[in-house]
């Protein structure tokens, strides 16, 4: 049976009451409350309402009528102005002070429902604000101060339920600074089986609990507070359980030290969620803060996912100021029955080693492919929650999985307790070897609700360290961790490593062989036919006019501007060769390519001027398969290092000048001809022979030139 009031609220009365239950429904609108026009009753409820918490509905007076008053289920509709929904809790007034009823969200029906074992006399539907959250972490040892710096308490672990409520470890010292230090108590230690007959004890029998409960105080003397953790509740004993916490609250409270109480996970059914041997309402209801674990999986996030439903849930079981999220900064292996929290090295174990290819001898240019050579056989990114998933093979051959626990994956877990309004959260393991930089970063930015960054892709780092100090590197995306590399041409010994988001996962080592020289072919020469249509001539100094001067062991470009003055094409395998005189360091010849018939073409050559002090001069040739294109010849003509002057030489008088025979054309006694008075040069050429590269040569050098064939 039920009441409704047309104003959005239904009372329902819980399968296995006991008697009837009679109860009037009346509703005092929001603004007709708020305005303080409903009383003077009403009007201190107003002036009561806490900073964190506002008025979105109707206030439901609830009268009953009968002597029972429960248990019975409260449905109160979502006003339309109410978002975010998942914030939304319903509260009573008591005539003295408002106080948390609860309400789980129904979002298909649009309602907030609630399990009560009395009715209220009031029901308001409150939109809950974000209050400065309590940031926790478990320790190992002291906080780092980095860690304490993004902390508001720390929790020390090192006591440890034993026999007849006695307590077994080191206590721990208190801090005397911030961060605040809760005393965290343990009924279960890393590697070693639970033994559930101690904490069964401590329930069943009054005088153990109370020797228990009295350990406890004592020892939390100079702390703010005790978070306990005990494993292994049976749903048998889960209200001595919640008496047993109850009556621990109330005698550290006493002594003014807070109580936190961790809770295993519960299982989800097709009836709801089930915590066993935890009654979260009751234990929410004791303890001044409730530690509830999220999940692992990055697949809980989606919206509406498992973590949503969660928290819907949890909100509506415990005061949500009083719960605090709880994770692990570490990654998580999964098989079918448990989840380990891991550390970096051990969560990318999976990956193997370098894979070295079978040829550890490679010819230049040769291309090889090299691996992670492990046991994973998917790499999912998970871009939502900011995480990758990696499916792998375990020895024993079972599927498991590892979710890295990376810093933006860590984030959007902590914004779960944000969205919700939590009152804070602990994070395990953040003093942990393992944990990915920038956890910390991760922490503190929940801690003053900064906005969640973009998730970073996951790299792998492949290094190719050479002879000498050559090094390379190449960054591969850690969904795609293969790399190909090709063989360079310097041979020697290189070591191919790769790390794996900054861990290594080894190297080999593979050796460059000696490059086998090709022949070069020989150049087949042109018949008279092919040549006699070849012709070129001289346009210009395009650099380096003839007479330029350059220090000793100077480089320059020196560029000639030649045109296609024959009949036909230049080929494709026209190149421009040294022929005589002083080659500067250039090359034995320099491509050229083909030109069409008409055309101009730009060679140029790199040259460096000579190490002595002089005038020199280079002349060059365009050649086809050995044969010399016709009127192709060209010269540099350059001064080297300092210049000396000579004494003036013998004056000729009259209309006489001096010359001689030339058979060098590099002129290398241009000085002494002219110290001796000479103007003019003879050359003995063929007939039909192009002397254009002659002539230029010897006006390079200041001399008249006569040609005689």
């Amino acid at each position: 049976p039920s009441i409704s009031h047309p104003d959005g609220i239904t009372v329902s009365v819980s399968p296995g009451g006991e008697g009837n239950l009679r109860v009037m429904l009346n509703s005092v609108p929001q603004a007709e409350f708020l305005q303080g026009a409903a009383g003077a009753d009403l009007r201190a409820a107003v002036e009561a309402l806490p900073q964190v918490l506002e008025v979105k509905s109707p206030y439901y007076q609830v009268r009953v009528g009968s002597r029972a008053d429960g248990p019975a289920t409260l449905e109160v509709a979502i006003p339309d102005d109410a978002e975010p929904w998942e914030t939304l809790d319903l509260y009573t007034w008591t005539g003295t002070g408002w106080e948390w009823v609860g309400g789980e969200l129904d979002p298909e029906r649009k309602v907030l429902v609630a399990q009560v074992s009395h009715l209220p006399s009031s029901v308001v539907v409150m939109q809950t604000t974000p209050v400065v959250p309590v940031v926790g972490a478990v320790m190992v040892e002291g906080p780092e101060r980095q860690v304490a710096d993004a902390c508001t308490e720390v929790l020390l672990p090192g006591l440890y339920l034993g026999t007849d409520g006695a307590l077994l470890g080191e206590v721990p010292a208190p801090a005397d600074a911030d961060p605040e230090t809760v005393l965290l108590v343990r009924n279960w230690q890393d590697e070693q089986p639970l033994s559930p007959a101690l904490l069964t004890d401590v329930l069943d029998d009054p005088d153990i609990q109370q020797a228990h409960i009295e350990n406890i105080v004592t020892v939390a003397a100079g702390y703010a507070g005790v978070a306990l953790d005990y494993r292994g509740v049976p749903p048998e004993q889960g209200e001595p359980f919640s008496a047993f916490v109850a009556a621990l609250s109330e005698a550290l409270h006493e002594q003014g030290v807070r109580l936190e109480v961790a809770v295993p996970a519960p299982t989800l059914s097709e009836t709801g969620w089930d915590s066993g041997g935890y009654d979260w309402a009751g234990l929410g209801a004791a303890a001044d803060a409730l530690l509830i674990p999220l999940p692992d999986d990055p697949a809980a996030y989606a919206e509406d996912g498992q973590a949503a439903a969660l928290l819907r849930w949890a909100v509506g079981q415990v005061n949500r100021y009083k719960l605090r999220a709880l994770v692990s900064s570490l990654s998580a292996d999964a098989g079918d029955e448990e989840v380990r929290h891991v550390g970096l090295e051990e969560a990318l174990a999976p990956f193997g080693r370098v894979h070295a290819p079978v040829e550890t001898t490679l010819e230049p240019g040769q291309e090889v492919a090299f691996t992670l050579a492990g046991q994973v056989t998917s790499i999912a990114r998970d871009e939502t929650a900011g995480t990758y998933a990696i499916t792998y093979q375990a020895d024993d051959g079972a599927a498991r999985t590892v979710w890295l626990g990376t810093p933006s994956f860590l984030a959007r877990r902590l914004d779960w307790a944000l969205r919700y309004h939590l009152g804070g959260v602990v994070v395990a393991d953040l003093t942990a070897e393992g944990n990915f930089p920038g956890v910390l970063e991760a922490v503190a930015g929940y801690r003053v609700a900064a906005s969640l960054a973009q998730p970073t892709e996951l790299e792998v780092t492949w290094r190719v360290e050479g002879p000498g100090t050559a090094i390379s590197e190449e960054v591969v995306a850690l969904t795609q961790p293969d790399f190909r590399w090709t063989a360079p041409s310097e041979p020697g010994d290189y070591t191919i490593s790769a790390a794996v988001v900054g861990v290594s996962r080894g190297s080999v080592r593979l050796t460059v062989a000696e490059p086998t020289p090709e022949p070069t072919p020989t150049p087949e020469p042109l018949t008279a036919a092919e040549a006699a249509c070849l012709q070129a001539s001289f346009v210009s100094d395009v650099t380096v006019p003839d007479g330029t001067h350059f220090d000793n062991g100077e480089s320059f470009v020196k560029t000639w501007e030649l045109r296609n003055s024959g009949t036909c094409d230049w080929p494709e395998g026209t190149v421009l060769a040294f022929v005589s005189g002083a080659q500067m360091g250039g090359p034995e010849s320099a491509p050229v390519g083909a030109v069409a018939v008409g055309e101009t073409v730009e060679i140029s050559v790199d040259l460096v001027a000579p190490e002595d002090s002089g005038n020199f001069t280079g002349m060059w040739v365009l050649k086809v398969g050995g044969t010399e294109i016709a009127g192709s010849r060209v010269t540099v003509v350059i001064q080297a290092g300092e210049t000396t002057t000579a004494s003036p030489p013998p004056a000729s008088s009259g209309s006489f000048e001096l010359g001689g025979h030339v058979r060098d054309l590099g002129f290398p006694y241009a000085d002494l001809m002219h110290y001796a008075g000479m103007n003019w040069a003879k050359v003995q050429v063929h007939y039909g022979q192009d002397a254009s590269g002659i002539i230029q040569a010897a006006h390079a050098r200041g001399f008249k030139i006569q040609l005689s064939a």
